[in-house]
């Protein structure tokens, strides 16, 4: 790898890092504020709160991230990321039906949320890397 392109996967990985944090945000804001201010159920609340999360990040990356405003294959990656995207939500929804009985987790919903989020966005960070956004996705 020569110094541009190191240069260029690091300017690549910073964004994403950006783009990643601020999503995971925007749905700990989400969902933390739907279960607080407005009494919503943890699941409830949780799907919204990773559907803004999901919003944001996908069109930061394509916007911002990647770069691929004016890729005609957009369509396709829009398909393939709400496909994973509906996937991870249900791993997040297995996640949170199964820690928030557990004693630890039943004082402590942040905790809940904090875990199945990492985990949501963790599976999101490398479908999106490997599988959609990546130079040989489509």
């Amino acid at each position: 790898m020569s110094a541009p392109d190191s240069v260029s996967s690091l300017t690549l990985n910073m964004k994403y890092l950006l783009v990643i944090i601020s999503g995971v945000c925007i749905d700990l804001m989400v969902s933390l504020a739907m279960i607080k201010l407005l009494d919503s159920s943890l699941i409830k609340a949780a799907v919204i709160g990773y559907l803004f999360g999901l919003c944001f990040v996908y069109f930061l990356h394509e916007r911002f991230t990647f770069s691929t405003f004016n890729n005609n294959l957009a369509a396709k990656r829009i398909f393939r990321y709400l496909l994973v995207s509906g996937c991870v939500l249900g791993l997040r929804l297995l996640i949170i039906k199964w820690l928030a009985p557990l004693p630890l987790f039943s004082e402590c919903i942040i905790l809940v949320i904090l875990i199945a989020n990492f985990m949501s966005f963790s599976i999101n960070y490398i479908a999106a890397v490997y599988l959609i956004f990546g130079k040989k996705s489509p």
